[in-house]
């Protein structure tokens, strides 16, 4: 007898792998709803996002303004990089929230905010898009 086990999934990147297409579906247009970005000055951005850690040994590393070494950059954008850092062999197997946040300054010619997000324990680098808040005085 074979019991099928049902396991909610997380997606918190923007591309999703379905019957094995790959949808990026307004990846620009939406964020997440565990981020979000404030103007606090009239060139300054406050983001904060919350990404879903597969344990509990993760926790928020540094944050910088730009793009990591090995990722291609994205035009017309705000690029911030946040490090997810591991401590510890001995983990709860749980889902852990972990926040990140930083303030940067917005070029004239950004129209997203992409984030992306280095895991330093597994190497990998996922990648959130987010769309920009109207600026302060605009009619958007």
């Amino acid at each position: 007898m074979t019991f099928l086990r049902r396991t909610p999934l997380l997606f918190s990147s923007a591309l999703v792998l379905s019957f094995g297409v790959l949808f990026a579906g307004s990846v620009v247009a939406q964020a997440p709803p565990e981020s979000r970005a404030t103007w606090t000055a009239p060139d300054t951005v406050t983001i904060t996002a919350v990404v879903q850690a597969p344990d509990a040994c993760y926790a928020a590393g540094s944050t910088a303004p730009g793009w990591p070494n090995a990722a291609v950059k994205v035009e017309q954008a705000l690029l911030v990089t946040f490090s997810l850092s591991r401590f510890g062999d001995a983990c709860a197997q749980v889902i852990k929230p972990v926040t990140f946040t930083m303030t940067s300054t917005v070029p004239a010619s950004a129209q997203a905010i992409i984030i992306y997000l280095v895991n330093s324990h597994t190497k990998q680098l996922t990648l959130r898009a987010m769309a920009l808040p109207p600026r302060p005085g605009s009619r958007d």
